[in-house]
């Protein structure tokens, strides 16, 4: 059902998990909606691009760029009236650190899809993209983090059984972000 009031939907989780799935679900269904899948806008990088899974200090600086890139993206777009879904892996201090600053005034939601282990390390095996099994269970682990409300666990449930509890999620952790409240902390 679309949204009278636009929102910035986070689908996060670890690799593998299917929020990219869940989150182009939600904004097919939420018009006028945009989807903006944070590993595109790092694709956007064309010269001097560092692998994310080195960990080094331009991979910070990188992630930090484009954390900064798509949260603008995203509320202008909202500011457009459009739906938006961001979807990353979202640990709580990432999104408190490189997300929330940019997003005052805008109504957000954030929800972690998170299947077990064992389920996210058998679907990430059969993506394109290759993440590596150690920087998956890190992943896991992080998104682990978030409190309860914001957690769903998708092991077992088909796409639309997943998205029914995502809506859900969704709905009940959606806050307008200001400067004294609406953290998701």
């Amino acid at each position: 059902m679309p949204s009278l009031e636009p929102i910035i939907a986070f689908f996060g989780g670890p690799a593998g998990a299917g929020k990219t799935t869940l989150a182009r679900r939600w904004a097919d269904l939420n018009p006028p909606a945009v989807h903006i899948e944070r590993d595109s806008i790092g694709n956007l990088i064309r010269s001097g691009k560092a692998d994310f899974q080195s960990g080094t200090p331009l991979v910070e600086q990188q992630v930090r760029a484009v954390s900064n890139a798509c949260s603008e993206l995203a509320k202008s777009f909202f500011r457009s009236g459009f739906n938006v879904a961001v979807d990353h892996v979202f640990a709580p201090g990432d999104f408190k650190n490189d997300w929330r600053p940019h997003l005052e005034g805008c109504r957000c939601a954030i929800v972690i899809v998170r299947p077990d282990l064992v389920t996210t390390l058998s679907r990430g095996s059969t993506r394109g993209k290759d993440v590596r099994e150690d920087i998956v269970r890190q992943q896991h682990e992080a998104t682990g983090k978030w409190g309860a409300e914001f957690m769903v666990d998708t092991t077992g449930l088909s796409v639309p059984e997943s998205y029914n509890k995502v809506t859900q999620v969704l709905a009940k952790t959606a806050r307008t972000i200001s400067s004294t409240r609406g953290s998701f902390e």
